[in-house]
Protein backbone atom coordinates (compact mmCIF):
# COMPACT_ATOMS: atom_id res chain seq x y z
CA UNK A 1 0.00 0.00 0.00
CA UNK A 2 1.25 3.45 -1.18
CA UNK A 3 2.59 5.77 1.70
CA UNK A 4 -0.24 8.37 0.95
CA UNK A 5 -3.34 5.95 0.81
CA UNK A 6 -2.16 5.28 4.48
CA UNK A 7 -4.38 6.91 7.22
CA UNK A 8 -2.40 8.83 9.44
CA UNK A 9 -2.71 6.95 12.43
CA UNK A 10 -0.99 4.32 10.78
CA UNK A 11 1.46 6.37 9.51
CA UNK A 12 2.37 7.73 12.55
CA UNK A 13 2.69 3.91 14.17
CA UNK A 14 4.96 3.07 11.16
CA UNK A 15 6.99 6.03 12.49
CA UNK A 16 6.85 5.08 15.75
CA UNK A 17 7.79 1.65 15.13
CA UNK A 18 11.21 2.29 13.00
CA UNK A 19 12.25 5.11 15.55
CA UNK A 20 11.46 2.05 18.04
CA UNK A 21 13.39 -0.13 16.31
CA UNK A 22 16.35 2.23 15.92
CA UNK A 23 16.66 3.01 19.48
CA UNK A 24 16.84 -0.69 19.71
CA UNK A 25 19.07 -1.28 17.43
CA UNK A 26 21.26 1.58 19.19
CA UNK A 27 20.92 0.11 22.58
CA UNK A 28 21.51 -3.69 21.64
CA UNK A 29 24.58 -3.18 19.39
CA UNK A 30 26.91 -2.53 22.31
CA UNK A 31 24.70 -3.82 24.97
CA UNK A 32 27.98 -6.53 26.00
CA UNK A 33 30.60 -3.63 24.71
CA UNK A 34 31.79 -2.82 28.02
CA UNK A 35 32.42 -5.13 31.43
CA UNK A 36 30.15 -4.82 34.33
CA UNK A 37 30.80 -2.75 37.03
CA UNK A 38 30.74 -2.51 40.64
CA UNK A 39 27.16 -1.68 41.03
CA UNK A 40 26.03 -4.11 38.20
CA UNK A 41 28.19 -6.94 40.68
CA UNK A 42 25.90 -6.03 43.46
CA UNK A 43 22.97 -6.65 41.62
CA UNK A 44 24.24 -9.90 40.02
CA UNK A 45 25.25 -11.35 43.79
CA UNK A 46 21.83 -9.81 45.09
CA UNK A 47 20.21 -11.98 42.53
CA UNK A 48 21.11 -15.34 42.94
CA UNK A 49 20.06 -18.20 44.99
CA UNK A 50 16.18 -18.26 46.03
CA UNK A 51 13.74 -16.03 45.97
CA UNK A 52 13.98 -15.84 50.05
CA UNK A 53 17.43 -14.90 49.72
CA UNK A 54 17.28 -12.38 46.95
CA UNK A 55 14.88 -10.40 49.02
CA UNK A 56 17.64 -10.96 51.85
CA UNK A 57 20.61 -10.12 50.25
CA UNK A 58 18.29 -6.66 48.30
CA UNK A 59 16.32 -5.55 52.16
CA UNK A 60 19.98 -5.21 53.29
CA UNK A 61 20.47 -2.60 49.89
CA UNK A 62 19.09 0.53 49.90
CA UNK A 63 16.36 -0.25 46.85
CA UNK A 64 13.72 -2.39 46.59
CA UNK A 65 13.83 -5.98 44.85
CA UNK A 66 11.50 -5.30 41.46
CA UNK A 67 15.02 -5.06 39.51
CA UNK A 68 16.59 -7.89 40.53
CA UNK A 69 13.74 -10.29 40.23
CA UNK A 70 13.65 -8.94 36.41
CA UNK A 71 17.39 -9.69 36.60
CA UNK A 72 17.09 -13.31 38.39
CA UNK A 73 14.51 -14.39 35.62
CA UNK A 74 17.00 -13.54 33.11
CA UNK A 75 19.48 -15.22 34.36
CA UNK A 76 17.67 -18.24 34.99
CA UNK A 77 17.21 -18.04 31.18
CA UNK A 78 19.92 -16.74 29.41
CA UNK A 79 22.92 -17.36 31.72
CA UNK A 80 25.18 -14.85 34.27
CA UNK A 81 26.87 -12.59 31.59
CA UNK A 82 26.66 -9.40 30.83
CA UNK A 83 23.95 -10.17 28.62
CA UNK A 84 21.58 -11.96 31.32
CA UNK A 85 22.19 -9.64 33.94
CA UNK A 86 21.78 -6.33 31.25
CA UNK A 87 18.96 -7.74 29.31
CA UNK A 88 16.22 -6.65 31.86
CA UNK A 89 17.69 -3.23 31.45
CA UNK A 90 17.80 -2.87 27.42
CA UNK A 91 14.14 -4.25 27.31
CA UNK A 92 12.82 -1.95 29.79
CA UNK A 93 14.74 0.85 27.62
CA UNK A 94 13.40 -0.06 24.62
CA UNK A 95 9.86 -0.12 25.94
CA UNK A 96 10.16 3.35 27.02
CA UNK A 97 10.13 4.82 23.49
CA UNK A 98 6.56 3.95 23.04
CA UNK A 99 6.04 5.11 26.31
CA UNK A 100 6.86 8.62 25.89
CA UNK A 101 5.05 8.90 22.88
CA UNK A 102 1.81 7.96 24.24
CA UNK A 103 2.54 10.56 27.27
CA UNK A 104 3.66 13.53 24.85
CA UNK A 105 0.51 12.93 22.27
CA UNK A 106 -1.76 13.25 25.07
CA UNK A 107 -0.67 16.32 25.95
CA UNK A 108 0.38 17.97 22.49
CA UNK A 109 -0.37 15.99 19.46
CA UNK A 110 1.22 13.23 17.16
CA UNK A 111 4.41 15.07 15.82
CA UNK A 112 5.36 16.00 19.43
CA UNK A 113 4.95 12.98 20.35
CA UNK A 114 7.15 11.55 17.48
CA UNK A 115 9.78 13.83 18.41
CA UNK A 116 10.04 13.09 21.92
CA UNK A 117 10.22 9.49 21.00
CA UNK A 118 12.98 10.08 18.63
CA UNK A 119 14.92 12.24 21.05
CA UNK A 120 14.41 9.27 24.08
CA UNK A 121 15.61 6.66 21.58
CA UNK A 122 19.15 8.47 20.56
CA UNK A 123 19.44 10.06 24.43
CA UNK A 124 23.37 9.17 25.27
CA UNK A 125 21.91 8.99 29.01
CA UNK A 126 18.68 7.04 28.28
CA UNK A 127 21.10 4.55 26.16
CA UNK A 128 24.06 4.14 28.68
CA UNK A 129 21.02 2.94 31.57
CA UNK A 130 19.43 0.59 29.04
CA UNK A 131 22.63 -1.14 28.82
CA UNK A 132 23.87 -0.90 32.51
CA UNK A 133 22.11 -4.05 34.65
CA UNK A 134 20.51 -1.70 37.38
CA UNK A 135 17.22 -0.20 38.33
CA UNK A 136 17.45 3.08 36.49
CA UNK A 137 15.55 2.06 33.31
CA UNK A 138 12.81 0.44 35.43
CA UNK A 139 12.60 3.56 37.17
CA UNK A 140 12.05 5.86 33.96
CA UNK A 141 9.37 3.78 32.20
CA UNK A 142 7.49 3.28 35.16
CA UNK A 143 7.43 6.69 35.68
CA UNK A 144 6.36 7.26 32.13
CA UNK A 145 3.91 5.25 32.03
CA UNK A 146 2.42 5.95 35.56
CA UNK A 147 2.23 9.76 34.48
CA UNK A 148 0.28 8.33 31.04
CA UNK A 149 -2.22 6.57 32.88
CA UNK A 150 -3.27 9.21 35.86
CA UNK A 151 -3.14 12.20 33.48
CA UNK A 152 -5.50 9.93 31.23
CA UNK A 153 -7.77 8.39 34.21
CA UNK A 154 -7.70 12.32 35.06
CA UNK A 155 -8.30 14.16 32.23
CA UNK A 156 -10.57 12.12 29.59
CA UNK A 157 -14.43 12.68 29.47
CA UNK A 158 -15.16 8.83 30.62
CA UNK A 159 -13.08 7.23 33.21
CA UNK A 160 -10.82 4.87 31.54
CA UNK A 161 -9.72 1.74 33.51
CA UNK A 162 -7.15 1.74 36.06
CA UNK A 163 -4.80 -1.31 35.69
CA UNK A 164 -2.12 0.37 33.35
CA UNK A 165 -2.12 2.73 36.63
CA UNK A 166 -1.88 0.21 39.34
CA UNK A 167 0.25 -2.00 37.28
CA UNK A 168 2.74 1.18 36.61
CA UNK A 169 2.17 2.12 39.82
CA UNK A 170 3.58 -0.77 42.19
CA UNK A 171 6.14 -0.81 39.49
CA UNK A 172 7.34 2.57 39.79
CA UNK A 173 7.04 2.24 44.24
CA UNK A 174 9.43 -0.89 43.73
CA UNK A 175 11.56 0.19 41.43
CA UNK A 176 14.17 2.81 43.86
CA UNK A 177 13.94 4.46 46.73
CA UNK A 178 13.35 8.19 44.48
CA UNK A 179 10.19 5.89 43.07
CA UNK A 180 8.15 6.69 45.75
CA UNK A 181 9.28 10.44 44.97
CA UNK A 182 8.19 10.55 41.91
CA UNK A 183 4.82 8.62 42.56
CA UNK A 184 4.00 11.52 45.17
CA UNK A 185 4.92 13.96 42.61
CA UNK A 186 2.32 12.53 39.51
CA UNK A 187 -0.26 12.36 42.14
CA UNK A 188 0.30 16.07 43.26
CA UNK A 189 0.19 16.78 39.44
CA UNK A 190 -3.18 15.10 39.25
CA UNK A 191 -4.14 17.09 42.48
CA UNK A 192 -3.13 20.78 41.07
CA UNK A 193 -4.15 20.37 37.75
CA UNK A 194 -8.00 19.53 39.30
CA UNK A 195 -7.63 22.10 42.02
CA UNK A 196 -7.01 24.99 39.31
CA UNK A 197 -8.58 23.54 36.14
CA UNK A 198 -10.58 20.17 35.73
CA UNK A 199 -13.03 20.72 38.86
CA UNK A 200 -13.73 16.99 38.65
CA UNK A 201 -13.81 16.08 42.35
CA UNK A 202 -15.49 12.50 41.80
CA UNK A 203 -12.90 11.45 39.46
CA UNK A 204 -9.44 12.81 42.12
CA UNK A 205 -11.43 11.01 44.76
CA UNK A 206 -11.64 8.08 42.48
CA UNK A 207 -7.82 8.42 41.68
CA UNK A 208 -6.77 8.65 45.52
CA UNK A 209 -9.07 6.07 46.07
CA UNK A 210 -7.21 3.38 43.75
CA UNK A 211 -3.84 4.25 44.89
CA UNK A 212 -4.45 2.41 47.95
CA UNK A 213 -3.59 -0.63 46.17
CA UNK A 214 0.19 0.45 45.16
CA UNK A 215 0.64 1.80 48.69
CA UNK A 216 -0.45 -1.52 50.63
CA UNK A 217 1.58 -3.08 48.10
CA UNK A 218 4.64 -1.24 48.95
CA UNK A 219 4.05 -1.11 52.71
CA UNK A 220 5.89 -3.94 53.88
CA UNK A 221 9.11 -2.81 52.03
CA UNK A 222 8.69 1.05 52.59
CA UNK A 223 9.15 -0.43 56.50
CA UNK A 224 12.37 -2.03 55.40
CA UNK A 225 13.47 1.42 53.31
CA UNK A 226 12.49 3.57 56.79
CA UNK A 227 14.80 0.78 58.55
CA UNK A 228 17.97 1.46 56.19
CA UNK A 229 17.16 5.36 56.20
CA UNK A 230 17.64 5.14 60.02
CA UNK A 231 20.71 3.40 59.50
CA UNK A 232 21.94 5.25 56.62
CA UNK A 233 21.20 8.80 58.69
CA UNK A 234 23.11 7.83 61.97
CA UNK A 235 26.09 6.33 59.69
CA UNK A 236 26.48 8.57 56.84
CA UNK A 237 25.50 8.10 52.80
CA UNK A 238 28.44 8.10 50.84
CA UNK A 239 26.74 10.88 48.15
CA UNK A 240 28.10 14.19 48.36
CA UNK A 241 26.68 17.45 50.29
CA UNK A 242 24.42 19.02 47.98
CA UNK A 243 25.23 22.29 46.64
CA UNK A 244 24.10 24.52 43.72
CA UNK A 245 26.98 23.53 41.48
CA UNK A 246 25.82 20.03 42.10
CA UNK A 247 22.35 19.96 41.51
CA UNK A 248 23.12 22.19 38.13
CA UNK A 249 25.79 19.22 37.72
CA UNK A 250 23.10 16.64 37.93
CA UNK A 251 20.95 18.17 35.69
CA UNK A 252 23.89 18.16 33.12
CA UNK A 253 24.25 14.63 33.26
CA UNK A 254 20.42 13.70 33.18
CA UNK A 255 20.15 15.92 29.73
CA UNK A 256 22.93 14.15 28.20
CA UNK A 257 25.26 17.09 28.47
CA UNK A 258 25.68 20.35 27.12
CA UNK A 259 24.10 19.52 24.12
CA UNK A 260 21.02 17.60 25.08
CA UNK A 261 20.51 20.58 28.28
CA UNK A 262 20.46 22.93 24.94
CA UNK A 263 17.78 21.22 23.24
CA UNK A 264 15.45 21.00 26.03
CA UNK A 265 16.29 24.23 27.33
CA UNK A 266 14.93 25.71 23.76
CA UNK A 267 12.11 23.36 23.30
CA UNK A 268 11.23 24.82 27.18
CA UNK A 269 11.33 28.16 26.37
CA UNK A 270 9.37 27.89 23.17
CA UNK A 271 6.64 26.37 25.11
CA UNK A 272 6.11 29.59 27.67
CA UNK A 273 7.19 32.05 25.42
CA UNK A 274 4.82 34.67 25.50
CA UNK A 275 5.09 36.12 22.00
CA UNK A 276 4.59 33.20 20.43
CA UNK A 277 1.76 32.42 17.52
CA UNK A 278 -1.49 32.02 19.17
CA UNK A 279 -2.90 28.55 19.32
CA UNK A 280 -5.08 28.47 16.46
CA UNK A 281 -2.19 28.52 14.78
CA UNK A 282 -0.89 25.22 16.16
CA UNK A 283 -1.60 21.99 14.82
CA UNK A 284 -3.13 20.79 18.36
CA UNK A 285 -3.78 23.93 20.88
CA UNK A 286 -1.70 23.93 24.07
CA UNK A 287 -3.58 21.96 26.92
CA UNK A 288 -2.79 23.95 29.82
CA UNK A 289 -3.75 21.20 32.26
CA UNK A 290 -1.47 18.55 30.65
CA UNK A 291 1.10 20.47 30.20
CA UNK A 292 1.26 22.01 34.42
CA UNK A 293 0.85 18.47 35.21
CA UNK A 294 4.09 17.40 33.30
CA UNK A 295 5.73 20.26 34.63
CA UNK A 296 4.96 19.08 38.15
CA UNK A 297 5.95 15.85 37.34
CA UNK A 298 9.46 16.60 36.19
CA UNK A 299 10.47 19.69 38.65
CA UNK A 300 8.54 18.32 41.67
CA UNK A 301 11.02 14.49 42.92
CA UNK A 302 13.98 16.66 42.18
CA UNK A 303 12.58 19.35 44.65
CA UNK A 304 11.65 16.96 46.91
CA UNK A 305 15.42 15.22 46.58
CA UNK A 306 17.15 18.77 47.05
CA UNK A 307 14.85 19.04 50.67
CA UNK A 308 16.05 15.42 51.60
CA UNK A 309 19.72 16.35 50.98
CA UNK A 310 19.66 19.44 52.80
CA UNK A 311 17.27 18.33 55.71
CA UNK A 312 18.10 14.68 56.44
CA UNK A 313 20.93 12.96 54.05
CA UNK A 314 22.16 13.44 50.50
CA UNK A 315 20.33 11.56 48.14
CA UNK A 316 20.24 13.64 45.00
CA UNK A 317 22.27 12.11 41.78
CA UNK A 318 21.48 12.47 38.24
CA UNK A 319 20.94 8.92 37.74
CA UNK A 320 18.36 9.18 40.75
CA UNK A 321 16.24 11.83 39.15
CA UNK A 322 15.76 9.64 35.56
CA UNK A 323 12.32 9.89 36.32
CA UNK A 324 12.43 13.51 35.63
CA UNK A 325 13.52 13.43 32.24
CA UNK A 326 10.43 12.17 30.07
CA UNK A 327 7.93 14.60 30.99
CA UNK A 328 11.00 17.26 30.75
CA UNK A 329 11.17 15.63 27.00
CA UNK A 330 7.68 15.55 26.22
CA UNK A 331 7.28 19.52 27.36
CA UNK A 332 10.19 20.49 24.83
CA UNK A 333 9.10 18.17 22.63
CA UNK A 334 5.59 19.93 22.65
CA UNK A 335 7.37 23.40 22.50
CA UNK A 336 9.47 22.76 19.39
CA UNK A 337 6.74 21.57 17.95
CA UNK A 338 5.16 25.03 18.45
CA UNK A 339 8.25 26.61 17.34
CA UNK A 340 7.12 25.56 14.09
CA UNK A 341 3.60 26.20 13.15
CA UNK A 342 3.99 25.75 9.33
CA UNK A 343 3.91 21.88 7.92
CA UNK A 344 6.96 22.65 5.98
CA UNK A 345 8.63 24.97 9.08
CA UNK A 346 7.51 21.66 11.56
CA UNK A 347 9.63 19.63 8.95
CA UNK A 348 12.88 21.75 9.01
CA UNK A 349 12.81 21.65 12.54
CA UNK A 350 12.14 17.96 13.16
CA UNK A 351 15.08 17.58 10.87
CA UNK A 352 17.18 19.92 12.48
CA UNK A 353 16.43 18.48 15.68
CA UNK A 354 16.96 15.02 14.28
CA UNK A 355 20.52 16.18 13.23
CA UNK A 356 21.23 17.59 16.25
CA UNK A 357 20.75 14.46 18.50
CA UNK A 358 22.26 12.43 16.32
CA UNK A 359 25.37 14.69 17.21
CA UNK A 360 24.62 14.50 20.14
CA UNK A 361 24.37 10.42 20.82
CA UNK A 362 27.49 9.58 18.72
CA UNK A 363 30.38 12.45 18.82
CA UNK A 364 30.06 13.88 22.59
CA UNK A 365 30.67 11.60 25.42
CA UNK A 366 29.11 12.97 28.59
CA UNK A 367 30.12 9.66 30.25
CA UNK A 368 33.31 8.14 30.32
CA UNK A 369 34.06 4.25 29.81
CA UNK A 370 32.94 1.46 32.39
CA UNK A 371 36.11 0.15 34.20
CA UNK A 372 37.24 -2.86 32.48
CA UNK A 373 37.10 -5.32 34.83
CA UNK A 374 37.45 -8.26 31.98
CA UNK A 375 40.68 -6.79 30.69
CA UNK A 376 42.26 -6.68 34.30
CA UNK A 377 40.98 -10.53 35.37
CA UNK A 378 42.99 -11.18 31.93
CA UNK A 379 46.04 -9.62 32.93
CA UNK A 380 45.92 -10.86 36.84
CA UNK A 381 45.32 -14.37 35.51
CA UNK A 382 47.75 -14.22 32.85
CA UNK A 383 50.43 -12.51 35.16
CA UNK A 384 50.31 -14.07 38.36
CA UNK A 385 51.40 -17.76 39.35
CA UNK A 386 50.18 -20.51 42.17
CA UNK A 387 53.00 -18.50 44.84
CA UNK A 388 52.13 -14.62 43.88
CA UNK A 389 49.49 -12.53 46.13
CA UNK A 390 46.74 -10.14 44.61
CA UNK A 391 46.32 -7.21 46.81
CA UNK A 392 42.74 -5.41 45.76
CA UNK A 393 42.11 -2.13 47.20
CA UNK A 394 39.85 -0.92 47.99
CA UNK A 395 37.72 -4.10 49.32
CA UNK A 396 35.07 -3.24 46.96
CA UNK A 397 36.89 -4.20 43.96
CA UNK A 398 37.72 -7.73 45.23
CA UNK A 399 33.71 -9.15 43.78
CA UNK A 400 34.08 -7.49 40.58
CA UNK A 401 37.45 -8.73 40.18
CA UNK A 402 36.84 -12.18 41.53
CA UNK A 403 33.39 -12.37 38.63
CA UNK A 404 35.42 -12.12 35.76
CA UNK A 405 38.27 -14.21 37.47
CA UNK A 406 36.00 -16.91 38.58
CA UNK A 407 38.08 -18.78 40.87
CA UNK A 408 40.49 -17.01 43.23
CA UNK A 409 43.53 -16.44 43.86
CA UNK A 410 45.70 -18.92 46.80
CA UNK A 411 46.99 -15.53 48.43
CA UNK A 412 44.16 -12.56 47.80
CA UNK A 413 44.51 -9.60 50.03
CA UNK A 414 42.62 -6.71 50.68
CA UNK A 415 43.62 -3.82 53.23
CA UNK A 416 41.29 -2.71 55.78
CA UNK A 417 39.43 0.61 55.65
CA UNK A 418 41.50 2.00 58.15
CA UNK A 419 44.34 2.25 55.69
CA UNK A 420 46.54 -0.17 57.68
CA UNK A 421 49.84 -1.20 55.57
CA UNK A 422 49.35 -4.46 53.83
CA UNK A 423 50.66 -7.83 55.45
CA UNK A 424 52.05 -10.09 52.92
CA UNK A 425 53.01 -13.45 53.92
CA UNK A 426 56.79 -13.84 53.90
CA UNK A 427 56.74 -15.99 50.77
CA UNK A 428 55.26 -13.62 48.68
CA UNK A 429 57.78 -12.68 46.37
CA UNK A 430 55.62 -11.29 43.41
CA UNK A 431 52.76 -9.43 44.14
CA UNK A 432 49.74 -8.16 41.46
CA UNK A 433 48.21 -4.83 42.64
CA UNK A 434 44.62 -3.73 41.53
CA UNK A 435 43.63 -0.74 42.63
CA UNK A 436 41.96 2.88 40.97
CA UNK A 437 44.00 4.08 38.18
CA UNK A 438 44.09 7.46 39.86
CA UNK A 439 45.68 5.93 43.32
CA UNK A 440 49.02 4.52 41.20
CA UNK A 441 51.20 6.64 43.22
CA UNK A 442 50.04 5.77 46.13
CA UNK A 443 49.85 2.36 46.05
CA UNK A 444 53.18 2.19 44.57
CA UNK A 445 54.67 4.05 47.45
CA UNK A 446 53.92 0.92 49.95
CA UNK A 447 56.84 -0.49 47.53
CA UNK A 448 59.85 0.83 48.29
CA UNK A 449 62.13 0.63 44.98
CA UNK A 450 64.92 -0.61 46.64
CA UNK A 451 63.12 -4.10 47.34
CA UNK A 452 61.00 -4.05 44.41
CA UNK A 453 60.99 -4.01 40.91
CA UNK A 454 57.70 -2.76 39.18
CA UNK A 455 55.57 -3.69 36.01
CA UNK A 456 52.63 -1.22 35.38
CA UNK A 457 50.35 -3.40 33.60
CA UNK A 458 47.27 -1.01 33.94
CA UNK A 459 44.12 -1.12 31.92
CA UNK A 460 41.50 1.20 31.16
CA UNK A 461 40.63 3.13 34.36
CA UNK A 462 42.06 0.35 36.52
CA UNK A 463 45.76 0.12 37.89
CA UNK A 464 47.73 -3.24 37.53
CA UNK A 465 51.05 -3.34 38.71
CA UNK A 466 53.57 -6.31 39.41
CA UNK A 467 55.56 -6.12 42.14
CA UNK A 468 58.53 -8.57 41.99
CA UNK A 469 61.12 -8.76 44.75
CA UNK A 470 64.67 -7.81 43.66
CA UNK A 471 65.70 -10.81 45.48
CA UNK A 472 63.43 -13.27 44.43
CA UNK A 473 65.05 -16.10 42.46
CA UNK A 474 64.40 -16.18 39.05
CA UNK A 475 60.87 -17.47 37.83
CA UNK A 476 59.81 -17.11 41.31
Amino acid sequence: MRWGKLTEERRTLLVLGAITLFGAAIRASSLTAQSLWFDEIVSWEQSRGTFLELLTRTAQDNYPPLQNILIAISMRLFGEGAFGIRLPALLLGIATVPAIYALTSLAGNRTAGLLAAFIVAVSPFLIWYSQEGRMYALLALSATVFGWSVLRYITAPVPTRPWWMLGSGVALLYSHYFGPLDWISILAGAGVITLVFLKRWRRLFALAAWQVIPALAFLPWAAVLLNRAKTLTDEGFWIPSISAVSVIDNLWNLMSGSYGMLLILIGLVALVWPRMRSDAQLPVPLQPPHLLFMAIAAVLPIVLGIMTSLLVEPVLLGRYIIGSLPPFVALAAIGLVRLAGRVMLRRLVVAAVTVFCLVMAYRYGWQPPKQDWRAAARVVASQSAQTDCVVVTPAYFRSSLLYYLGDPPTCLVTPNDRGDPVALPASAHRVIGVFPEPESAKIASGFPDTIWEREDLSVRRIGVIAFTRKDAAPGG
